[in-house]
């Protein structure tokens, strides 16, 4: 979502229309729910809602640290100045890092599938849901 911010930001606003900027970032917040889903997931029945509640509060505790991280560099990029065009551009590098971040961290993550493999090869009780055909039994 970032990103497509960024790319918005950089645009003249004569060849984007705001209701398409609109739609990009709604889109692209759409995408927080992935690791959501990935939660659901890997987690066991019995801590799907603490992991849920544990990402819940790292989502809203870094946005609480990194808010006014960000107003700081806005400021010290500003030299106290205007807050205008350049100086968003400039402080957009947090972003920009962040995203860079995120996709070199997103090399590391393990893929779920192998633990269900292992986890039924040793025997151990297995997590994956199976749907029925004709309703629920």
């Amino acid at each position: 979502m970032l990103l497509i911010a960024l790319v918005i930001l950089y645009l003249p606003h004569d060849i984007i229309p705001s209701y398409l900027a609109g739609l990009l970032l709604g889109i692209g917040s759409a995408a927080a729910m992935i690791p959501y889903t990935i939660i659901k997931e890997v987690n066991a029945d019995e801590v799907k809602g603490s992991a849920t509640g544990a990402i819940n509060f790292l989502v809203f505790t870094l946005s609480a640290l990194m808010a006014p991280v960000y107003g700081w560099v806005l400021v010290d990029v500003s030299n106290s100045g205007p807050l205008d065009l350049p100086v968003f551009q400039k402080a957009g590098i947090i972003g920009v890092s962040g995203i860079a971040l995120a996709i070199v961290l997103s090399c590391f993550i393990r893929e779920t599938g192998t633990a269900l493999i292992h986890r039924k090869a040793s025997g151990g009780p297995l997590v994956q849901v199976k749907p029925v055909i004709g309703g629920v039994k």
